[in-house]
């Protein structure tokens, strides 16, 4: 469906990276597959753990409480944007991390964090440039804390390393 990052879709694809301009795409009865730059190649150098999960901030919470139901004894972060110094993605796991503790964490500084961060400035600029792959609300999507009720659960299946929803309700 999408190729291209931050760019014009690429011909036979149907868009970018964006989580905007595929909120208004008809997905219903279709399969998506969708990538990242640095995520896409993270996820499968530690597919072989015990439980795996593929977070952002829309989905934070309900990590957190996947691995507060999992009881790891050790929980490892792999931060895989700019070479694992991404600022999005420490604040993201940082907040990951604090709601493990506790469901009282506030989002706000770790968002702000990310709202700062490069990687949305960078946006911002493609927004102003008028690039075809980006789109005015992505950032704003991308900062929403706890939207989703599911952690991002991988796993391989048929040589592919899928994502499928995991619940509150899912024992892992």
């Amino acid at each position: 469906m999408a190729a291209f990052q931050d760019g014009a879709p690429v011909p036979g694809f149907d868009l970018a990276n964006s989580p905007a301009r595929l909120r208004s795409l008809d997905v219903r009865g279709r399969t998506v597959v969708r990538r990242t730059t640095a995520g896409t190649a993270g996820a499968p150098a530690v597919a072989d753990a015990r439980l795996l999960l593929c977070a952002s901030f829309v989905v934070a919470g309900a990590t957190a409480a996947a691995l507060r139901r999992a009881r790891p004894d050790t929980v490892t972060f792999v931060v895989t944007g700019d070479g694992g110094r991404a600022e999005e993605d420490l604040a993201c796991a940082e907040y990951i991390a604090a709601r493990v503790g506790s469901d009282g964490v506030d989002p706000a500084p770790y968002l702000e964090r990310a709202r700062r961060s490069e990687a949305a400035a960078q946006l911002a600029e493609g927004v102003r440039l008028g690039w075809a792959g980006v789109h005015r609300e992505d950032v704003p999507m991308c900062l929403e804390a706890d939207t989703f009720p599911f952690a991002m659960a991988a796993a391989r299946s048929d040589g592919h390393l899928v994502l499928r929803p995991l619940d509150a309700a899912t024992a892992i």
